[in-house]
């Protein structure tokens, strides 16, 4: 039995430095017509502007939601996390972004490029990551004890001490805590306890 011939082809260097360097986060809109963006814009800008603190892309990427979710999101992220097994932050990280542009609140992709921010020595851009995160879902910090105690994590090692000890006490309050998230919680709620004058 025969089949047809398969060839694979690796992108290397060359061709990285004539695409221009970094992947833009909107990668998958750019062969969208001028008339169609235009359009989507229209209808989009009926709905009220989206929140600033989030840095959306603009109304007419917005309207695409549902082909970026049901289309390029599944294979960006397949292909972020393979390129993290093959460890390449770099690319990984892009893809992450790009879908963290459309959806903030995606929790693996977060973990995915604060993985990736402390695989290259940037703890500051991870804990800002999960920080986000952790706004975006869990605002009435009772929900994702195990998100909130990695984020508590990187407070304590980016200097922030007392911030991850009130992450830490959300932690212990938080009704889904329990088992081993509660004994790591308190564990590093004590190592985290100034020590006592001598």
């Amino acid at each position: 039995m025969t089949g047809p011939e398969i060839r694979i082809y690796r992108l290397g260097s060359r061709f990285q430095a004539g695409i221009g360097g970094a992947l833009d986060p909107l990668w998958w809109t750019r062969d969208i017509p001028a008339g169609a963006r235009a359009e989507l814009d229209t209808l989009m800008s009926a709905l009220g502007p989206p929140r600033g603190d989030l840095d959306p892309p603009p109304a007419w990427v917005l309207g695409l939601g549902a082909i970026f979710e049901h289309q390029v999101q599944p294979f960006t992220y397949a292909l972020a996390l393979e390129l993290h097994d093959l460890h390449r932050c770099e690319p990984a990280s892009a893809l992450a972004q790009a879908i963290l542009k459309m959806d903030p609140g995606h929790v693996q992709a977060t973990g995915l490029f604060a993985t990736c921010a402390e695989e290259r020595g940037d703890p500051v851009a991870a804990r800002d990551a999960i920080g986000r995160l952790l706004d975006l879902r869990d605002p009435t910090r009772r929900t994702m004890p195990d998100i909130r105690l990695e984020y508590a994590r990187l407070l304590a090692e980016t200097g922030e001490r007392d911030e991850a000890r009130r992450q830490l006490a959300r932690v212990l309050e938080a009704p889904l805590t329990v088992g081993q998230t509660q004994r790591r919680a308190r564990a590093m709620l004590q190592a985290l306890e100034p020590s006592p004058p001598r």
